[in-house]
């Protein structure tokens, strides 16, 4: 290290090569101890910039030269920055059993969904050929009986009534759930019915 005027000057450690790392040379100039030009400081050392190590995303060190294969790209640790080819991928081939029976529907009435599935064959070691594929898509059997059939008319969950004058009605999954109310008086008005 050694005595200079500026020395937040950047770039001034290893770290500052790094991909996504944004030098900020705004800050006024201080004198102080630096590495000499065309070094820069890494744990504590000042090593040429070629001899920088670098850090993946993840926080691993590569040495300076290390090359990692990862199938489709390669990545080099060059003079602090991780150099990377940028390949895509070609899809890989998965063989698959043929899709099962639907299942029956999630629903006896209304509107419910069904599924079925396949599973992966080609014994192919990509991601997307180790666990089954499953499809659903909506069925309806057919409409639901009323909860609660009623003289001339049916009544469904929710639905409340008067039944005569004295008694509240209610249509439950359970069935009809009746109970007394105050009765209607000569000249007078009953209750008013829940919402």
């Amino acid at each position: 290290m050694e005595m200079v005027d500026c020395a937040n000057r950047c770039p001034r450690h290893c770290g500052d090569l790094q991909e996504g790392i944004m030098c900020q040379d705004t800050e006024a100039c201080e004198p102080g101890c630096r590495c000499p030009d065309g070094t820069l400081e890494q744990d504590g050392v000042c090593v040429p910039a070629q001899l920088c190590e670098c850090t993946d995303t993840q926080g691993h060190s590569w040495a300076p030269g290390s090359l990692r294969d990862d199938g489709c790209n390669n990545c080099t640790c060059v003079g602090g920055r991780l150099m990377c080819t940028n390949h895509t991928c070609p899809p890989s081939h998965c063989a698959w059993s043929h899709w099962s029976s639907w299942a029956e529907c999630s629903l006896t009435c209304g509107h419910g969904r069904q599924s079925r599935f396949r599973t992966p064959t080609s014994g192919s070691e990509a991601a997307e050929c180790q666990q089954e594929q499953l499809q659903s898509r909506p069925c309806a059997p057919g409409p639901c009986p009323p909860l609660c059939p009623l003289k001339g008319s049916d009544r469904h969950l929710g639905d409340t009534w008067l039944q005569g004058e004295c008694q509240q009605c209610i249509c439950t999954p359970e069935g009809i759930y009746c109970q007394d109310i105050t009765c209607a008086v000569n000249g007078a008005w009953t209750p008013w019915s829940p919402w």
